[in-house]
């Protein structure tokens, strides 16, 4: 059962998220790192925070085990009982969370991910923006990542922050092997930066179609200091694992004009 925070729970959800850190985070942390997540959720700075947020609980076997915070599009203090993960709670919370967040105004969910939970919120549709890092007083590092999330339904798939390479390219095309795409977007524009190979520097600009397709135009330098430009669909594909493969078809705008396929793979 999911229901909304009162102060009445508040005593159930700080043991909840204390208890979590305690048994969890030494998986992955240092004790010092340890120690700052629990100052970092300490009573005090709760009770000033929890007031500007949007607040769930989660319960279970008649007992509190998980709660979950958005404040704007920002997902905080997401934790769930360590005798609960792997049951699907946490899939469950986090999107009764995102049904709270205002989709007029925000189209992207942002968090910061414990190295723990990185994979949890992938497999819900998150990814990678950055990785950060924090100086301890004893002189070692907490490490967390950046994520995000799309969540504008008009465009299920989300291409920013991902990372393309070739695998596949017919002849007359410059692309191969050695070249990467990054990708970005906003709403429904994409665009990326592309170099590698026989490609000094390229960037490609178009829309993002409410199935995921994309269309768009490109235009580089190859190693022979020539300008070259084109224009491109790509049919995206979900591996089983996750990953995004492009099926793309292809026309130069300059030289020959002639056209061609290629395959782009996700990598991480």
């Amino acid at each position: 059962m999911i229901f909304n925070y009162t102060n009445e729970h508040f005593k159930d959800v700080f043991d909840v998220i204390h208890r979590t850190i305690e048994e969890t985070y030494p998986r992955y942390y240092p004790r010092s790192a340890v120690d700052f997540f629990h100052e970092h959720h300490s009573e005090e700075k709760m009770r000033a925070q929890m007031p500007g947020e949007v607040t769930l609980v989660l319960e279970a076997d008649g007992k509190i085990c998980g709660v979950g915070s958005v404040h704007g599009n920002e997902v905080k203090r997401f934790f769930i009982l360590p005798e609960y993960q792997g049951r699907g709670y946490g899939r469950i919370l986090l999107a009764e969370l995102e049904k709270r967040v205002d989709y007029g105004k925000y189209d992207m969910l942002t968090l910061d991910a414990s190295l723990g939970a990185v994979d949890f919120y992938r497999k819900s549709g998150f990814v990678y923006k950055d990785y950060k890092t924090i100086s301890l007083p004893d002189g070692g590092y907490l490490c967390y990542v950046e994520m995000i999330k799309h969540i504008n339904e008009n465009y299920r798939i989300n291409y920013d922050n991902r990372v393309f390479i070739n695998v596949e390219n017919t002849d007359n095309g410059e692309v191969d092997g050695e070249t990467r795409f990054y990708y970005h977007q906003q709403k429904n524009i994409a665009w990326a930066e592309y170099y590698g190979g026989a490609v000094r520097r390229g960037f490609l600009v178009g829309m993002v179609e409410p199935n995921g397709e994309l269309a768009f135009n490109y235009q580089h330098i190859n190693t022979n200091n020539e300008a070259r430009t084109g224009r491109c669909r790509s049919v995206p594909k979900i591996l089983d694992d996750g990953r995004i493969e492009l099926l793309e078809k292809w026309e130069w705008t300059s030289g020959d004009g002639s056209a061609g396929e290629s395959v782009l793979v996700e990598v991480r």
